[in-house]
């Protein structure tokens, strides 16, 4: 939260603040914390990366954000998403609700949060 108002109150409009922690995390070590914070047992699979994507590893740099909005990350990952799984699951319906509101543009979000 700390990094959107952080953006609001000194950031640039149309400027992009990467307000990650700047900790490389494996998509694999990411779906599996995810797997585990959720209590999902389906096994996890690695596809093979697409043939356009040559990127090879990602994370978030963060220097823009420190030097422009003064933040810093301090949530831990799993910390955070804990949080966040914990606030989907409290506002499943007003999610479901709000999804929906775009069903004009995209009718098939109406079979997707029936």
């Amino acid at each position: 939260m700390s990094g959107l108002i952080a953006c609001a109150l000194r950031g640039e409009p149309g400027e992009v603040y990467n307000l990650a922690s700047g900790i490389e995390t494996s998509i694999l070590d990411l779906a599996g914390l995810i797997n585990r914070l959720t209590g999902n047992r389906a096994p996890l699979a690695l596809a093979p990366a697409r043939e356009w994507d040559r990127s090879g590893r990602r994370f978030g740099a963060t220097q823009k954000a420190r030097d422009r909005l003064r933040f810093a990350a301090v949530t831990q990952l799993d910390v955070g998403l804990e949080r966040t799984i914990d606030w989907t699951r409290a506002n499943r319906e007003m999610i479901r609700r709000r999804v929906l509101q775009h069903a004009g543009f995209l009718p098939e979000l109406r079979t997707a949060y029936r």
